[in-house]
């Protein structure tokens, strides 16, 4: 398309239009007719450019914390026998007991009041382990006292020890 002069710019049957009018003029002669007009020249309106939305950030999914298994908890303590009666001392005469509880798999202790106290073994029979479970007792004098079998979690279980000898004298 022509230009006339800068930013002026003319369809081509306008700019034919104009021509014909100055040769008219210029020329003494009556305008000739119109030639039919062109639809005038259209800059193109540029469409907007679109434009990022913001999109809200996902609201984050908290994950549930595990639900913890619950740890058993350890049972009574269960002796077998849970008493011991001796009618006569010594290693011959030993027995043993056997200490259990549910949900517990460790060792178990053995003890005594001191000598002197209320309870204590002292004289009358002793206690020794043989494994994690399991405690031999000798009866060593007359008399009754009390072994604690212990699991170390604060369970205890208490075993009654009963020494009775009978001294037979001849005359």
């Amino acid at each position: 398309m022509p230009s006339v002069s800068g930013n002026v710019q003319l369809s081509t049957g306008r700019l034919l239009s104009f021509l014909f009018a100055a040769v008219a003029v210029l020329t003494g002669c009556a305008a000739p007719a119109p030639i039919a007009q062109y639809p005038p020249f259209v800059t193109p309106t540029p469409s907007p450019t679109p434009t990022a939305q913001p999109t809200a950030a996902p609201t984050p999914t908290q994950t549930p914390a595990p639900t913890p298994t619950p740890t058993p908890t350890p049972g009574a303590i269960g002796l077998t026998p849970s008493s011991m009666n001796f009618t006569a001392t010594g290693a011959g005469n030993a027995q043993n007991v056997s200490a259990s509880e549910a949900n517990f798999g460790g060792s178990f202790s053995a003890s005594t009041a001191a000598s002197g106290q209320p309870g204590s073994c002292s004289g009358i029979a002793t206690i020794a382990a043989v494994n994690a479970t399991t405690f031999t007792v000798t009866p060593a004098g007359a008399g009754i006292c009390s072994f604690t079998i212990s699991n170390g979690v604060g369970e205890n279980a208490t075993l009654d020890v009963t020494v009775t000898v009978t001294n037979v004298t001849g005359s």
